[in-house]
């Protein structure tokens, strides 16, 4: 049980002794505050302190705050085999769809770049000079970068920079407008094949990164 859940029975167990032996109602621990100070302010002006035994009382939102917790430990000794087993399933089938789009995405930038190289190899041997061909490889990295920014532009604003910055404020409860959405998908997808094969020095880390995110945040939300 603590390996599925990380949380042992003893544990429990142990929080549902310090609740029963603390635990106390409102009216209970403020009546037991004034009697409490009430007997140390007699005892201090006799001059002498009885040696009482020590009993821990909880404050109304300690009280709340240990019962929250027990209730969420109990949550978790209670999810079964079947879930856990579910969860490992569902992380394996995003992983290996995430792999399959990210390569597919660097096969076809591959194939893009190497027309590119194989046309620039022709126009060099059919005009006799290099010139031609740097600037046909110059030319198809200014098309294909202008249409990434323009994809980014008109398309999906989301679509552009690393993404992990943004799936990071996401994660930390900040809500991003169309950072899931289809259109952003479609520009991250067409724009880093485009700026892949064009030759830019551009990591494809942070956009790969946000397509996996968007593919596990698709899965998750649909109906199962």
């Amino acid at each position: 049980e603590h390996a599925l859940t990380g949380v042992s029975v003893n544990q429990v167990l142990a929080m549902e002794r310090h609740l029963s032996k603390s635990v106390v109602s409102t009216h209970e621990y403020s009546d037991t505050e004034s009697n409490l100070s009430t007997t140390r302010r007699r005892s201090h002006k006799r001059g002498r302190h009885k040696k009482t035994a020590h009993v821990s009382y909880l404050a109304p939102h300690e009280m709340l705050a240990k019962q929250q917790s027990l209730a969420k430990a109990l949550r978790s000794l209670e999810v079964g085999g079947g879930q856990v087993v579910f969860s490992w399933m569902l992380t394996l089938i995003i992983s290996v769809l995430t792999s399959l789009q990210v390569s597919g995405i660097f096969l076809a930038s591959d194939e893009v770049q190497s027309y590119r190289l194989h046309l620039a190899r022709e126009t060099i041997q059919n005009t006799g000079s290099w010139t031609s061909g740097f600037f046909l490889l110059w030319f198809h990295t200014i098309c294909a970068s202008s249409i990434a920014c323009l994809l980014v532009l008109f398309v999906a604003n989301r679509g552009g920079g690393s993404g992990i910055s943004d799936i990071k404020a996401f994660l930390n409860g900040n809500g991003i407008p169309d950072l899931f959405s289809f259109r952003t998908y479609l520009t991250r997808t067409f724009g880093l094949i485009l700026v892949a094969s064009s030759g830019i020095f551009a990591g494809s880390e942070g956009p790969s990164a946000h397509i996996g995110a968007i593919t596990a945040r698709s899965i998750l939300r649909a109906p199962l």
